[in-house]
């Protein structure tokens, strides 16, 4: 196994720090101890004033007001908290809110809202590159405030665009949501109004949404945003939104850190947007929004998220024995009706391999299009080649590309030196894995995120398969010793069982994190393996979790 090691030394004294350091924090004590000061001026934003009196208009004349609610986690929040805050302004009715099943204003959803005959049309988290829709409505007598965060590439001049993108030198990491807090609290200054705090939602979105969470304005909305451990306490901010507090509860039992966020409330979310009908999305939509019923809506959030869940492992399971693994790139095709799944399966077989990989379907006789997973920055590069195009995050991003030129890609990807090797922290022996420095990586969980990966470290040893003991309940934990400390596999297949549990001598090279094990007054440390290499009598087995989360 070939590891990167950010950290050469750990120090147990300074570990959270130098970590800190070595992902590109400029201001290591402020990042820890993030203070309200270090929120951006929402009036620092190109266009805020236009917008904010676009609004002021529209509520002092009774205009016809439509909120658009774009297809992810983020677009659920921005529009929200945008609705919430309409309803809660005084003879402001609840406005109309379409919930798109596409990005922005796509041809179904502008063909919808024409016919609407709206006075004002806000689009957060979207609408920045719809230059030509917009225009459009606004002939119509619509006119568009654009909240937006994606990267502009288009003109727009016949809407009022409010983005960071416009200005270099405001937050780029910042979500859909923020922007659209930011605007709500620049009209709340503007005409003397009691801000609503929706830092909570803004919070979900950074994680849901991948931004970058070294960026400290976005940690000072993470930590106002998810405290809810001491609420009682002056000054601590806490889950206001009644939904997403039943879900932390529900789903992650009251825990808000961003790994919680990822894997236990964004995937719920999203999942409706993949597998729901839109009676799913206006239930949950509504319960978001203090309309509806909270219960029901968790309820939906599961329910889609199961399926989701069962679905793409169909289709993984289906696809890996004809995956073609001879190249530095993996290339799958799916049906078009699994097309809302294609992050989700690229995402799985990427995990697995540690290679890119791309999950195309057919998007016109003579393109594809889909979803690009990859344990390195990729997007970037495969921009350069001209032979595709990418949008979104470097390892994380859709694509489009022409059919012929598929070939020509994959030959591109075996003429790169691309960087296999894993990324870890350190690597560390079982002695070196002491009590001080895994706390410090359990008290610190609500830093991590993208942009901050969680500590994993690379350990070696060998341990006897008779000595491995196996735990079944719901699923398999392995659990053995080396030198001392103990290791633990989760969610291990019946075949992992069979290999750890063989009766011989095995050497084994892991990627684990570090956790606490109390017990009857005795503390130790544990690995809880991540990935890992088994080699015996010269034959290796390969195994791994995908320990990156990424939608």
């Amino acid at each position: 196994m070939k590891v990167r090691p950010l950290l050469k030394t750990i120090k147990s004294a300074t570990f959270i720090e130098d970590l800190l350091t070595a992902y590109g924090v400029e201001n290591v004590k402020a990042y820890l101890s993030p203070t309200a000061d270090l929120f951006e001026s929402p009036w620092d934003y190109p266009n805020m004033d236009k917008g904010v009196k676009l609004l002021h208009e529209a509520i002092e004349h009774n205009y016809l007001i439509g909120v658009l609610v774009d297809s992810d986690c983020d677009g659920f929040m921005s529009s929200g908290i945008m609705a919430n805050f309409l309803s809660t302004i005084n003879n402001v009715p609840l406005p109309i809110f379409h919930i798109d099943k596409a990005h922005g204003l796509s041809n179904d959803v502008y063909n919808y809202i024409k016919g609407l005959n709206l006075d004002l049309l806000i689009i957060p988290d979207a609408g920045s590159n719809n230059g030509e829709r917009c225009t459009e409505l606004t002939t119509l007598g619509t006119k568009v405030l654009v909240l937006d965060h994606h990267e502009i590439t288009e003109d727009n001049t016949d809407a009022i665009v409010i983005n960071h993108h416009l200005l270099s030198t405001l937050n780029q990491a910042l979500s859909g949501t923020g922007v659209t807090y930011k605007f709500i609290e620049a009209y709340c200054e503007k005409y003397n109004i009691d801000c609503p705090n929706y830092m909570d939602m803004v919070a979900v979105s950074l994680v849901s949404d991948i931004c970058d969470l070294s960026n400290i304005e976005n940690r000072v909305y993470l930590d106002f945003g998810l405290n809810i451990d001491h609420p009682e306490e002056e000054g601590k901010k806490f889950i206001s939104n009644p939904l997403l507090e039943l879900m932390f509860h529900e789903l992650a039992s009251d825990s808000t850190t961003p790994k919680d966020v990822a894997w236990s409330i964004a995937p719920k979310i999203n999942a409706i947007f993949r597998v729901g009908s839109q009676e799913d999305k206006e239930i949950f939509f509504k319960a978001l929004i203090g309309e509806g019923n909270n219960e029901l809506a968790l309820t939906v959030a599961k329910k889609a998220h199961n399926l989701q869940t069962s679905t793409v492992k169909k289709v993984v399971d289906k696809l890996e024995p004809d995956l073609d693994l001879d190249h530095n790139v993996i290339i799958a095709y799916i049906d078009k009706e699994n097309q809302s799944f294609s992050g989700l399966i690229a995402n799985k077989i990427s995990g697995k391999y540690h290679k890119p990989t791309l999950v195309l379907r057919e998007y016109s006789k003579a393109e594809w299009s889909g979803s690009v997973r990859s344990p390195i920055k990729i997007a970037s590069l495969i921009n350069e080649t001209k032979l595709a195009k990418c949008q979104g995050h470097e390892e994380a991003c859709g694509i489009m590309i022409k059919k012929a030129k598929v070939d020509k890609l994959i030959s591109w990807f075996d003429t790169q030196k691309l960087d296999d090797s894993v990324p870890i922290t350190a690597i560390l022996t079982p002695k070196q894995a002491t009590v001080r420095l895994a706390k410090q990586c359990v008290s610190n969980l609500h830093l991590w995120g993208h942009g901050l990966d969680a500590p994993v470290f690379y350990i070696t040893g060998s341990f006897h398969g008779s000595n491995v003991n196996v735990y079944q309940k719901k699923t398999n934990t392995i659990k053995f010793n080396i030198e001392g400390m103990d290791f633990l596999k989760f969610r291990a297949s019946d075949e992992e069982v069979e290999i750890f549990s063989q009766n011989k001598l095995m050497d084994i090279e892991m990627v684990v994190s570090l956790s606490i094990n109390e017990w009857r007054g005795k503390v130790s440390v544990q690995g809880l393996i991540e990935d890992y290499e088994i080699t015996q009598h010269k034959s290796r087995m390969i195994g791994s979790d995908s320990w990156k989360n990424l939608f």
